[in-house]
């Protein structure tokens, strides 16, 4: 976690000289009490963070197609992408986002199998383990089965030739049924995404006036900076006034086109 915020911190600070950025980015990651608790804990997620954190660092920095065909660039995105896998089942989307990222920008995209090549090598242990065990390379019980149930007591299986699948799911569910789930989840993540923003907050018990003020000028600088931030990804004008690069905005939309979806569809197991 201190790594992470670490990171963050001296990007902003040294390489795109912007304090202002490095303290909202601190002050949230450091404040927010969900953020707080998972960064400071042993979880998977901290470690996730940073990789993700470091991919998109790397196609905001190497912004430019020729850049993106370098040894070093695709070595290092092989190993962080394989990395990311190894962290945790959904790092598998994240990595292809990033490589479908890279091979839309790069000029020659041949080149983009070396550093897919790399990232196979770094994530074969994994990839063999399931093969040989689950007869599937990228076996993951959450998408394989835990994403097709209906209830979340239904992880409490006796048999595991019982356990839903795509394939059973969409025999057993029709079309009106699947788009209710998908768009009932989509109202919760929204739902979720503003408790997150806005809720999830906690100063100690008998917190000062003062406190509790900043607490809620800081609450509207997220909520007001926020839709800037997101205007600005689409801002024209030179590298050092937009807020990124080309390959790491159609990365982050990449990621929350897909993402967000797929949490909406896991929210009623929630």
């Amino acid at each position: 976690g201190l790594l992470f915020l670490g990171t963050i911190a001296w990007n902003e600070i040294r390489v795109r000289k912007d304090p202002l950025a490095a303290f909202f980015a601190m002050a949230f990651l450091s404040l927010h009490l969900q953020m707080g608790r998972t960064l400071s804990e042993i979880w998977c997620e901290p470690l996730l963070y940073f990789l993700v954190y470091l991919l998109w660092w790397m196609l905001d920095s190497r912004g430019k197609p020729e850049e993106m065909e370098s040894k070093k660039f695709l070595l290092l995105g092989g190993v962080l992408t394989g990395l990311i896998y190894l962290t945790k089942g959904t790092g598998l989307q994240v990595a292809a986002l990033f490589w479908v990222t890279v091979f839309i920008f790069a000029k020659n995209r041949l080149k983009t199998f070396v550093g897919i090549g790399v990232f196979l090598l770094v994530a074969s242990p994994l990839l063999v383990w399931n093969t040989v065990v689950y007869h599937s390379p990228v076996y993951s019980f959450a998408s394989t089965h835990n994403m097709w149930f209906d209830e979340a007591d239904e992880i409490w299986y006796d048999d595991p030739e019982d356990l839903p699948t795509l394939g059973s799911y969409l025999k057993t569910h029709t079309p009106t049924e699947i788009a209710g789930r998908l768009g009932r989840g989509l109202i919760l993540e929204s739902k979720m995404a503003f408790q997150l923003l806005w809720s999830d907050w906690k100063l100690p018990e008998e917190s000062s006036l003062p406190a509790s003020l900043v607490l809620l000028a800081f609450k509207v600088l997220i909520l007001v900076g926020l839709p800037i931030s997101i205007l600005r990804l689409f801002q024209g004008g030179s590298d050092r006034q937009r807020v990124a690069s080309r390959p790491a905005l159609v990365f982050f939309l990449l990621m929350f086109a897909f993402m967000f979806p797929a949490f909406g569809w896991y929210a009623q197991l929630t």
